[in-house]
């Protein structure tokens, strides 16, 4: 333990020392930069090429004619006007994907958040309240209620 002598004090000057060499905001270091570049760079980069990449391609082949062999053509916007227009299946098929959504997003989410919560009050142990909880969520999926029989 360092000692006082008359008021001096000689425990921290390296900390000042050090600090003033650091007068703005902190410095990274190149570990700092090297760790943020590959957490943060790896999954961008691959959000890039496995999403956007190809969300961007099939836009820009939806204006075009071509069936995946030959040549690429261009049909602007002759596509959606077909789809518009003179695919009957199209709005109905729109109205389905808005109710399926609606009934997704307004009643099936809020109800499996909410019940779990509702049944922890009430149980006693955490384990069958985990169980109870796991089973009304797979009873109120949409792929349960697809499934045959």
């Amino acid at each position: 333990m360092a000692t006082v002598k008359d008021g001096e004090r000689t425990a921290v000057p390296y900390l000042r020392a050090r600090r003033a060499r650091r007068p703005g905001p902190r410095r990274y270091t190149r570990r700092d930069r090297l760790v943020l570049g590959v957490l943060l760079g790896l999954p961008i980069l691959l959000d890039l090429a496995l999403i956007w990449g190809p969300t961007f391609a099939s836009v820009g082949l939806s204006f075009t004619t071509w069936d995946g062999i030959g040549d690429i053509r261009w049909a602007g916007l002759k596509n959606y006007d077909h789809l518009f227009t003179g695919y009957p299946q199209f709005w109905p098929a729109v109205r389905h994907n808005l109710l399926w959504l609606a009934f997704l997003g307004l009643l099936a989410a809020p109800s499996a958040c909410c019940s779990p919560s509702s049944s922890t009050a009430a149980s006693a142990s955490a384990v069958s309240t985990s169980r109870r909880s796991i089973c009304r969520w797979c009873s109120r999926s949409p792929s349960s209620a697809l499934s045959p029989s």
